[in-house]
């Protein structure tokens, strides 16, 4: 069961990693841009406290991430003022709950993140 979790876990973070690349701005209609380019662009426009701040994934313990709580003023801080590349959730660290409803609890704690 725990490799279940874990499998999903890194599935999830490879997703949340992907996601907002693949959200990005399509090319002028007969331009093809590689992923090479797009990504130069994207860290072009990133500022050097910013591009530091992309290197380092963080995790924190319990399935709530919003604002409103300890732990989400913390992962608040670290998302908007360190611009930190990326949350690493895992079921060691209770970010999901055993239940018929984990995908609705791993999405609900996404959106949490994405939305502060």
């Amino acid at each position: 069961m725990q490799s279940i979790f874990r499998k999903f876990s890194i599935s999830l973070i490879i997703l949340s990693l992907l996601l907002p690349i693949s959200m990005g701005r399509a090319a002028p209609s007969g331009q093809a841009v590689t992923g090479n380019e797009r990504a130069q662009a994207l860290l072009d426009q990133l500022t050097p406290e910013e591009r530091v701040g992309q290197l380092f994934l963080v995790t924190f313990i319990g399935p709530e991430a919003g604002i409103g709580s300890a732990t989400g003023a913390q992962i608040y801080d670290l998302i908007v003022n360190y611009h930190i590349g990326g949350v690493i959730l895992t079921s060691a660290n209770d970010n999901f709950i055993g239940s018929d409803q984990t995908l609705v609890f791993a999405q609900s704690l996404t959106d949490q993140l994405q939305s502060d």
